[in-house]
């Protein structure tokens, strides 16, 4: 595996927000924070989202 600070074609993220480890409270937030984070880095190069199919409920980044 190259040194995270190697030149790369895309980030791979794993868009991993639980429910049961952040509470019903704080998930939207993390949700969000989460997105916001992935549009940050799309801003430099592409982004690919790793999204178990429960999790996306037809959000759209």
């Amino acid at each position: 595996m190259p040194d995270e600070a190697a030149p790369h074609a895309r980030t791979w993220m794993v868009f991993g927000a639980n429910k049961d480890i952040w509470g019903r409270r704080l998930f939207p937030g993390v949700q969000e924070n989460l997105a916001n984070i992935a549009l940050t880095i799309a801003e430099y190069e592409p982004v690919s989202m790793l999204v178990v199919n429960v999790t996306w409920q037809g959000r759209m980044l």
